[in-house]
């Protein structure tokens, strides 16, 4: 039978052979939160169809002993991921081992982490490339036809990126200036 926390919602199935006709007091593992549970035959056989409309094999029924102890190792695990959780929480790591608490990277530990120079590599291979395609596309689509459809976009798409630039060159280089001083 299942059974429900009603604080907390942690679920639990257990065998309720030893408890037929009978109203038990349970205590969540979880939270410790304590409840009085009736057990009555009827409902039991109710959920019993229910389950066995589920699940295609029987499986092993647990006794009470098995199931405390498979709860108190649920709960202890808990307990031990939510410490472990809450710790890398409060500790970021850096790349090169340091540790600090919850504060941004400044700039020089921007630049000497290996995830910042990874990510600006692949950047910089990305827009290598993207510029030897740009070169060399009328080239491309001669030899390969076929890429006139991925390439004449691409290249159209860059063309229209230079002219905007081209005619807003004094607004560019002056917001550019702005943002620098």
């Amino acid at each position: 039978m299942n059974v429900i926390c009603p604080k907390c919602k942690e679920g639990y199935s257990i065998k309720i052979d030893l408890f037929l006709d009978k109203q038990q007091q349970l205590q969540c593992i979880r939270c410790k939160h304590t409840w009085e549970e009736n057990f009555f035959k009827e409902v039991f056989e109710n959920e019993e169809k229910f389950e066995n409309l589920l699940s295609t094999k029987g499986e092993r029924k647990l006794t009470s002993k098995q199931v405390l102890k498979i709860l108190k190792e649920e709960a202890e695990f808990d307990e031990k991921f939510q410490e472990v959780s809450l710790s890398r929480k409060n500790y970021k790591k850096t790349s090169n081992g340091s540790e600090h608490k919850g504060k941004e990277l400044s700039f020089m530990e921007l630049l000497g982490s290996k995830e910042f120079w990874f990510g600006f590599s692949i950047s910089l291979i990305a827009s290598f490339i993207s510029y030897i395609i740009y070169l060399y596309a009328e080239t491309l689509i001669m030899q390969f036809p076929y890429l006139n459809t991925y390439l004449g976009p691409f290249v159209d798409f860059v063309d229209s990126v230079r002219n905007w630039i081209d005619g807003h060159k004094k607004e560019f280089f002056n917001l550019i200036r702005n943002r620098l001083l």
